[in-house]
């Protein structure tokens, strides 16, 4: 499984290439990309440490600045080829939202929190998933 998490860190690192190439060829803002980075660190770092060490809560923890780029890229990509995406962006945002929200308001549900942690945390994740698979396959319609 380890293995599996570093080669998406590598590959994540020239997706963010060829998209950051991408924002600059149709001139929109290639801001919301960099965010894509805290990917690749999370998923390099949380293999080398087993569930109760601390740091792999802060590797864990560190992909939360994810669900920064789709938000960005709602606001900052007006242009008419990328308003599709915008409006994906917006769905992707509101799902990563939503899981970090019931995360975070821990306290006054926990019994919900705790029973369905995993369920709240792959819900994040199909949030920047989803993300990421419109990123590439936006950007490959426009490239044609």
């Amino acid at each position: 499984m380890a293995s599996v998490e570093w080669i998406c860190a590598l590959l994540i690192l020239p997706f963010m290439i060829s998209l950051f190439f991408h924002c600059k060829k149709h001139q929109i803002s290639f801001i919301p990309i960099l965010f894509l980075i805290f990917v690749a660190i999370s998923f390099f770092g949380l293999p080398f440490y087993a569930e109760p060490h601390f740091t792999r809560a802060l590797f864990g923890n560190i992909i939360i600045p994810v669900a920064l780029g789709p938000l960005l890229a709602v606001f900052l990509w007006r242009k008419k080829e990328v308003r599709k995406l915008r409006l994906v962006s917006l769905l992707s945002f509101v799902i990563m939202a939503t899981s970090l929200g019931v995360i975070i308001m821990r306290p006054s549900f926990p019994g919900f929190v705790y029973n369905y942690f995993g369920l709240i945390l792959s819900l994040f994740h199909v949030g920047w998933t989803l993300w990421l698979l419109c990123l590439g396959g936006l950007f490959m319609k426009i490239q044609k």
